[in-house]
């Protein structure tokens, strides 16, 4: 009646009633759940992918984590799609020497940085980072009320700080104001620095710098509500060194060796 085969049927029954496929869904939805809570319920399918060999030893397929995402209601936090601006002219003066590859052979030689405006309740707050297209990782970052170009040198000069090695690196960033002023040429000069730009009105030929804003709205500032300037800085500090930069997984990451080796002993990061 059951259209169910002999054997089928007191396997089952051996079983407890529950196939080795449905067992071990029922095992992997029990450390989905774990990860879930445990990254704050961050974490889409191909970083969930990634996490579970890496964390409990399960090798399982990305197809088999999206069913299992959808079974349990689990989701990563989406991206948001934005209308493109048509690129106005560049400054001859400050070529573009990335010219949209955003990629690294060596650590610590290409370097892309830009500046974000955040709303707390005591008024606006500026974050400037520096990210290093090698590894993915924030090599530092500032916070502070105003903007000035000042503020941006002193990044650049806390970055070198911690990684001397990086002087005569490449440093992209768009043509804001403080990008474009003197004392920001002065510093890149003064410590070695090679200078490079993109369009005007193009943030895709700063994407890179700009990806990195795009997640941390995603994962951080719609997720808290920032009362004081303190609190967002505090914040955005644990986000850094405890969920971003220890979960970047750059794309061609497995195949350098070196990168590999670069990213599991990094050195605490800089911040202020």
């Amino acid at each position: 009646m059951l259209g169910v085969f002999r054997s089928k049927y007191y396997a089952g029954i051996e079983r407890g009633r529950e196939s080795n496929s449905a067992a071990s869904d029922r095992r992997l939805l029990m450390l989905m759940r774990s990860l879930h809570q445990e990254r704050g319920g961050l974490l889409g399918d191909r970083r969930r992918y990634a996490c579970l060999p890496e964390q409990y030893g399960e090798s399982i397929g990305q197809h088999r984590v999206r069913r299992l995402m959808r079974l349990a209601g689990f989701m990563g936090v989406p991206k948001k799609r934005r209308r493109h601006r048509r690129p106005g002219r560049s400054d001859r003066n400050l070529p573009d020497l990335l010219q949209r590859d955003f990629s690294a052979t060596e650590p610590h030689r290409v370097w892309v940085t830009d500046i974000m405006e955040l709303k707390t309740g005591e008024g606006k707050w500026y974050l400037c980072v520096i990210k290093d297209l090698y590894d993915g990782a924030i090599a530092a970052w500032k916070t502070d009320t105003r903007p000035p170009a000042e503020w941006v040198t002193s990044t650049v000069e806390m970055a070198l700080v911690k990684r001397p090695e990086s002087r005569g690196a490449i440093l992209h960033s768009d043509h804001g104001s403080q990008d474009t002023s003197n004392a920001y040429r002065q510093c890149l000069q003064r410590h070695g620095l090679q200078i490079s730009m993109g369009r005007v009105r193009s943030c895709a030929d700063n994407a890179s710098a700009e990806s990195v804003f795009g997640q941390l709205q995603r994962e951080l500032v719609r997720q808290s509500q920032f009362r004081t300037r303190q609190e967002a800085t505090e914040k955005i500090n644990h986000y850094f060194l405890n969920l971003y930069n220890p979960w970047r997984r750059p794309p061609l990451l497995s195949n350098k060796p070196q990168a590999i080796q670069a990213y599991n002993s990094r050195e605490q990061d800089v911040v202020c």
